[in-house]
């Protein structure tokens, strides 16, 4: 991954690439519109900081559900 798109992007490389990797989707019964866990700015940083700061066990060991949750807690205090 080196050109700017792929970076900012990583999905583009794979997409590119379909020979090389097996992309799957999968089906999610959860309600998750709205819920993005990635980090573009300030804000997205301090709600995963709240998110792990909130962890009463290993990361491993929490589900879709459980994370989301937290996400959701972290996202209406922040």
């Amino acid at each position: 991954m080196t050109r700017p798109e792929e970076i900012e992007h990583v999905n583009t490389y794979f997409y590119a690439r379909p020979g090389d990797f097996g992309i799957q989707n999968f089906r999610c019964d959860l309600d998750v519109a709205g819920l993005t866990m990635a980090v573009d700015v300030e804000e997205d940083m301090s709600v995963l900081s709240a998110v792990i700061a909130a962890m009463d066990k290993p990361h491993w060991e929490y589900g879709l559900a459980e994370l989301v949750r937290l996400y959701r807690s972290a996202s209406a205090t922040s």
